[in-house]
């Protein structure tokens, strides 16, 4: 059996976003097939590890407890851990995290899990006015980045595209963000319009934008309420009215889908695929996004997505 490591910075148990998700299903997938290393760089608890390794039967290190390290101070753990150990293959979380690299010979066969491209994220939040907030970087420093990983994952068609061009195809695998669900059934009226969403800023954004210039009109003329639903909420304000509920954090998303009559993601900027909205139609329910939300998904007949402005 191949032995396989990946290395991450995300807190995926959290479950409060869609990176982490995505994370968890490629960690639970891997586990099946492989015998699975997985280091987080924490901060995290010590007993993480071990009740991550029972529920995904995989081994799992966590290099600091109690606080954030650099990068340097990451390599010395990672190698101190590792050593007169042998890894078939090293999965990287983002490419940020490309200098766990530095841990590990040239025979090992290194892949890079990308999430979004980097360079076209920092563009869309510049274009907002929003340069700085994350970390960024260029293109010519990402593509060069790129070069050092045998394979990089993608999670949709568009960003498959831009890394075979800098790779070629026979390096780029497009790994799509798979979603088990219970279609819900849908009801004839129309009562509970949600938003399910983490903190990250293009939710805070999109969804603040929707209540200030689109919500008004839609509740002029119909009777119905908006629910917002995630980590979203510590960022927003209180509502304008009775009729926008902020309800925090659910630890049962699939109770939130039952209630949900249509799901929105009003997201006008970022990158890559937007999770959410994978999550909204494996559950079977309307969805009503905007034209930048709805580009990862690629073709989608049009009674399937409906986009608005």
């Amino acid at each position: 059996m191949k032995n396989v490591i990946l290395i991450t910075d995300v807190n995926f148990w959290e479950k409060c976003s869609g990176n982490r998700a995505r994370i968890e299903a490629l960690i639970s997938y891997i586990a099946k097939h492989v015998k699975l290393t997985v280091v987080n760089t924490g901060p995290a608890p010590k007993h993480m590890q071990t009740y991550l390794a029972d529920r995904y039967q995989a081994e799992f290190i966590i290099l600091e407890c109690d606080r954030i390290l650099n990068s340097t101070a990451y390599i010395r753990r990672l190698r101190s851990v590792i050593k007169n150990r042998s890894f078939d293959s090293i999965i990287i979380e983002y490419v940020h995290s490309s200098y766990f690299l530095n841990c590990f010979p040239e025979n090992v066969r290194m892949i890079l899990d990308a999430h979004d491209i980097v360079s076209e994220r920092a563009r869309q939040f510049a274009a907002f006015n929003y340069q700085g907030v994350l970390y960024e970087m260029n293109e010519e420093d990402e593509y060069r980045l790129f070069q050092c990983y045998d394979h990089v994952m993608v999670l949709s068609s568009n960003d498959q595209t831009i890394v075979s061009g800098v790779l070629g195809p026979e390096r780029t695998i497009l790994s799509p963000h798979p979603v088990v669900t219970t279609p819900k059934k849908l009801r004839n009226a129309v009562s509970n319009i949600t938003f399910i969403a983490s903190s990250y800023l293009p939710n805070v954004d999109g969804i603040s934008f929707f209540i200030e210039n689109c919500w008004p009109a839609i509740r002029s003329k119909y009777d119905v309420t908006l629910n917002v639903i995630g980590t979203v909420c510590e960022k927003l304000q209180s509502p304008p009215e009775k009729n926008i509920m902020i309800k925090g954090f659910a630890a049962n998303l699939n109770d939130v889908y039952a209630d949900a009559d249509i799901i929105i993601n009003p997201v006008r900027f970022g990158a890559g695929l937007k999770i959410k909205n994978i999550e909204a139609l494996g559950n079977g329910l309307p969805l009503v996004t905007t034209s930048h939300s709805a580009s990862g998904l690629g073709k989608i007949p049009a009674d399937i997505i409906k986009i608005a402005l």
